[in-house]
């Protein structure tokens, strides 16, 4: 006879025994498990206080795997009927009313009127955003309003407060205040340049849109609040010759493929393998489909994949025969995982969490890689070079494919080129060191 462990609902508001129902059917809709012992706390504590909702619970006296558990009853709950209309006109929106994930924020931008004009355009551009980097292009861009509303704040007497009395001069006062930010190390020259044309395209992108017109939160704004071509500086030159990584680091990293899948899972070591072979996204890589390789009419190797970001789905890349005996193995591992899951809905790379029926992917790859590569013995090369951008004499076949043929390293003054590894190793990029 089976056994059943008992979450007492008697006591509780009714609201909150609908929202504690209604959280956990959403939770194992996502393939999450909810452990009796973990839920019963939370209905205690609300049967103790007696609140009228779970969001009213103070979540401090819990623990922490019991502060997810009320943070994901509650979500759930507020997100029931919640629409982009109805989350378009707070001030921190839940991108998932707008099929994104996280929030995006607009608190920082001070001002009332400049705060909805932001409103109304990210509400418009998010649309026409693709890729899983979407919302924080968003609030980047966001972030960028909050230096111009600081700036307004700051150096004017009504605070920024009333848009038909800005003039050309608050645009100057905005820009010697991003190139004092840079110059004191608060941002980066990139900031500066980014923060500067965001605000030059949106602003040019908010009059498009008509909220200049009477009724609309930039009525009366004046034609010259508005940066020029010249106000937005250079970019600084890149005198890196090229971003492939040499030969050499290639195989030390590729000598410690093992570390990585101990360190994380099998399905994260085959991502990197595969992001080394196809030079593909990462995201491209871990949301591959099962069905993901297939054969040209000669018969070779073809991967197929979704580029999310630019929209163009089912895209064929040309493989290696051993790329395609990794897939294949993987292939075999997740249909033994899951056997009873149809190969249509199961993914290559399926995640080890919260995924009962292998249709979720991974997405910790990055941070994985990460963690991988920090502790790893720092590594420094020395090649001679001859000429600019002729190849390095004393560099040696890699063992692995190269996923790009473009030269790598940077020569230096001395005629040398040196790489500085792993510091300034972050998860997207390497950097030459010199």
């Amino acid at each position: 006879m089976s056994k059943f462990v008992d979450v007492n609902l008697r006591g509780l508001a009714p609201l909150v025994a609908a929202e504690v129902i209604y959280g956990l059917q959403e939770r194992i809709r996502g393939g999450t498990k909810t452990p009796p012992w973990h839920l019963r706390p939370v209905c205690e504590l609300a049967r103790t206080r007696q609140v009228s909702t779970l969001a009213e619970i103070d979540p401090a006296s819990l623990c922490r795997r019991r502060q997810a558990l009320l943070n994901a009853l509650t979500t759930a709950s507020r997100r029931l009927g919640m629409t982009p209309e109805s989350e378009r006109h707070k001030d921190v929106w839940d991108a998932a009313a707008f099929g994104r994930s996280g929030s995006l924020n607009f608190t920082g931008v001070c001002q009332p009127w400049l705060r909805e004009a932001v409103k109304a355009a990210v509400c418009d551009e998010l649309p026409r955003r693709r890729g899983v980097q979407a919302r924080g292009q968003m609030q980047t861009h966001i972030n960028a309003f909050v230096k111009l509303s600081d700036s307004l704040h700051l150096q004017r007497d009504d605070r920024g407060a009333h848009p038909a009395l800005l003039e050309r001069q608050g645009i100057v006062n905005f820009s010697n205040r991003l190139a004092f930010l840079a110059e004191q190390g608060e941002i980066s020259t990139y900031t500066w340049i980014f923060v500067a044309r965001a605000v030059r395209k949106w602003l040019s992108q908010m009059r498009s849109m008509g909220l200049t017109r009477p009724g609309q939160p930039l009525h009366g704004l004046p034609a010259d609040f508005m940066l020029l071509t010249q106000d937005i500086p250079d970019e600084p030159e890149d005198s890196e010759a090229g971003k492939d990584l040499p030969d050499e680091v290639m195989r030390e990293l590729c000598a410690r493929l093992d570390v990585l899948e101990e360190k994380s899972s099998r399905e994260v070591r085959v991502a990197v393998d595969l992001l080394i072979d196809t030079g593909r996204r990462p995201f491209e890589i871990c949301h591959l489909p099962y069905d993901c390789l297939t054969r040209d009419a000669n018969g070779k190797p073809v991967l197929l994949y979704d580029n999310h970001k630019e929209l163009r789905l089912r895209r064929r890349l040309p493989i290696p025969e051993t790329t395609a005996t990794l897939i294949i193995t993987q292939q075999e591992r997740v249909r033994a995982r899951f056997p009873a899951t149809t190969p249509g809905r199961l993914v290559l790379l399926p995640s080890v969490v919260s995924n009962p029926e292998g249709t979720k992917a991974i997405s910790d790859v990055l941070t994985q890689h990460r963690d991988w590569v920090a502790p790893l013995p720092d590594l420094t090369l020395t090649t001679t070079v001859h000429d600019e951008g002729k190849p390095w004499p004393n560099s040696s076949a890699s063992t692995r494919r190269r996923s790009s043929p473009t030269p790598t390293g940077t020569p230096t003054p001395s005629g040398t080129r040196t790489l500085a590894y792993p510091s300034t190793c972050c998860a997207n990029s390497w950097t030459t060191g010199r």
